[in-house]
């Protein structure tokens, strides 16, 4: 058992996110329940070097990092990382009972052989389900075929590995290195808990940004549930008209249009349809989700959440809260906007 000392120094640690438009970092310390924020800022990227999380031009983007890399002033250089949710799958494999140290070997067994996924040589993790957990959907793998009655239920994540694998070259033109790579609904469940508030045991957590939106749902801490949805703000302007604007200016761009509550129509109907899926196709309607909340890079946050609240007005809608984050000149916009890396930071 660990021995806090308050009067020591923090250890600090750095989240990053590798985004189309650029790469977030953040380095923070925790303290007596605090997060205190000591670096956090952004190296953006030439458009069309990552479209969609996918590298376009590796030597392009690894030739405007270099240039960049003096600009961070980390105190370290081992990270935490996140893999985009548009490439995350999950599958609930069943196996026999056996000891925790082959749990690993034998989903990768299955992975290999058995259990289908869009991708080869995954990297993933692994959760062991309670007895009690419903989930519909017929399971990849039984333990029938080995012979056995008794089995245990696993929700494996898993990612691609070429892809993570590029995503760690371009942090070592960076001078850094990963120590782990993290799923960003994890992050954000990570930055929860952090305040110490109590958490409901079946919400979601939702990404606001220009070209996308995540979802993630969770039945305790376990991430049961991601789904990406391609829903882009910029579809909603005339392409005739102002040409990539920041993100406040294409929302304010349109609002003037009277589009903007088209975008959040349709944002709405999406996660209905999310919600509905998750709760009576893959729950049978015995479990229910009662809260959510709403964060990333999108301006107005919480004129978002004012519409929502009313389109869903079964669920308890607010901004993922960060008032136990603590830094010098950050509003709550800023923070939300890099809040996946926050979490990714406060990895231990």
């Amino acid at each position: 058992m660990g021995v806090h000392l308050p009067f020591l120094p923090s250890k600090k640690r750095i989240g990053i996110t590798i985004e189309d438009d650029g790469i977030r970092v953040v380095e923070t310390s925790q303290n007596a329940g605090a997060v205190q924020v000591h670096q956090m800022g952004m190296i953006p990227l030439e458009r069309g070097l990552l479209v969609g999380g996918k590298i376009m031009n590796q030597q392009a983007l690894e030739q405007q990092l270099s240039a960049a890399k003096n600009q961070l002033l980390l105190s370290g250089n081992k990270v935490c990382l996140a893999v985009p949710s548009s490439f995350v799958v999950i599958r609930k494999i069943a196996l026999p009972r056996v000891p925790d140290k082959e749990v690993r070997p034998l989903i990768e067994i299955e992975l290999e052989s058995s259990v289908h996924l869009p991708f080869s040589r995954p990297y993933f993790d692994y959760y062991k389900l309670p007895k009690n957990n419903v989930w519909a959907l017929p399971n990849q793998f039984s333990a029938e075929k080995l012979g056995s009655g008794e089995e245990e239920q696993y929700l494996v994540i898993a990612a691609p590995g070429e892809l993570i694998d590029q995503y760690l070259s371009l942090l070592k033109v960076l001078r850094l290195e990963a120590t782990s790579v993290d799923i960003e609904p994890l992050a954000l469940h990570r930055l929860l808990t952090s305040g110490g508030m109590e958490l409901s045991r079946n919400m979601l957590v939702v990404q606001l940004g220009v070209r996308s939106i995540n979802v993630g749902i969770f039945e305790g801490d376990i991430p049961e549930f991601l789904r990406n949805i391609p829903l882009d703000l910029e579809n909603y302007k005339n392409s005739a008209d102002e040409n990539e604007p920041s993100t406040k200016e294409l929302l304010q761009f349109l609002e003037r249009r009277s589009a903007f509550s088209n975008f959040a129509e349709e944002l709405a109907r999406e996660l209905e349809r999310v919600i509905n899926f998750y709760q009576f196709s893959l729950k049978n309607g015995i479990v229910k989700l009662d809260t959510m909340y709403l964060t990333g890079d999108f301006p107005d946050l919480d004129k978002m959440v004012r519409f929502l609240r009313e389109r869903l007005p079964q669920l308890k809608i607010a901004p993922l809260p960060l008032e136990h984050i603590e830094h010098v000149g950050a509003n709550q916009a800023m923070l939300q906007a890099f809040s996946v890396a926050l979490g990714l930071s406060l990895r231990g």
